[in-house]
């Protein structure tokens, strides 16, 4: 099973409040993947222009945290399309 790299841990010394983020990365996530993300909510969808997304939404306790998930997906060549900060909804899978 993969292991993501996403310890929270302050590498850059920058520290940010907890925050919700949305990724939206193209086509889907395998069955491992998505056990590895098993703290974020995991949502495909279509687009008839743009193919298949998917949203990965959820709580990050700090920058390095954010910079751990987005070098674990490029690791495993996910194609990240967006990343954005959303209102905290209370998310959590």
């Amino acid at each position: 099973m993969l292991q993501p790299v996403i310890d929270g841990s302050n590498r850059g010394g920058d520290r940010i409040a907890a925050h919700v983020v949305q990724l939206v990365v193209r086509g889907r996530l395998g069955p491992s993947l998505r056990a590895a993300l098993s703290d974020f909510a995991v949502d495909e969808t279509v687009d008839e222009t743009d193919g298949r997304r998917t949203r990965v939404t959820g709580r990050v306790a700090d920058q390095a945290m954010l910079l751990g998930l987005l070098e674990m997906l490029g690791d495993l060549g996910v194609e990240v399309v967006s990343v954005n900060r959303v209102a905290d909804s209370g998310h959590a899978p």
